[in-house]
């Protein structure tokens, strides 16, 4: 966990105002091996607010095609293919859910969401990566798409 903004969701006070605590916020990923039975999403967002996670990125979701949606109150942003394989998605509570700014859906292996949070914007990219059983092209190919990615959103993003 790290501390990114204020305890207003990002939001920087008004000149004269108190400063605010900065808020500490819970961010984890997880290879979920997929999220296509039933009761296993409402699972997912119970342990989310059990465990204090604010923001949740997921590889194998195997979801198709890509969506931007609501589920209570959670907003999930998800990267799928034509077939429910791979995938990838990250998982926002309520409060992050109004700060994106951006977002990219690259491929089912690759995405990014961007918060609007002070001092700086966060960029999070969530990426499923090959086995290592793959061929290299396969990882070559998600590797370009990464650094494709980078370099589009380069000087935007503190290392």
């Amino acid at each position: 966990m790290g501390t990114a903004g204020p305890s207003d969701g990002g939001m920087a006070p008004a000149e004269g105002s108190e400063r605010k605590k900065a808020r500490e916020l819970g961010i984890a990923t997880w290879n979920v091996r997929s999220l296509n039975e039933k009761g296993k999403l409402e699972n997912l967002k119970r342990e989310m607010q059990k465990t204090k996670i604010n923001v949740l990125g997921l590889s194998e979701v195997r979801w198709l095609e890509s969506e931007d949606r609501m589920s209570g109150e959670y907003r999930i942003i998800h990267s799928g293919g034509k077939e429910k394989q791979r995938g990838v998605a990250i998982i926002l509570d309520k409060e992050l859910a109004k700060k994106v700014i951006d977002k990219e859906t690259s491929s089912d292996r690759m995405m990014m969401v961007k918060l609007e949070t002070v001092p700086v914007h966060t960029v999070i990219i969530q990426v499923y990566m090959p086995t290592s059983t793959a061929e290299d092209e396969e990882v070559e190919k998600v590797y370009e798409q990464l650094e494709e990615l980078l370099e589009k959103h380069k000087g935007k993003i503190m290392w």
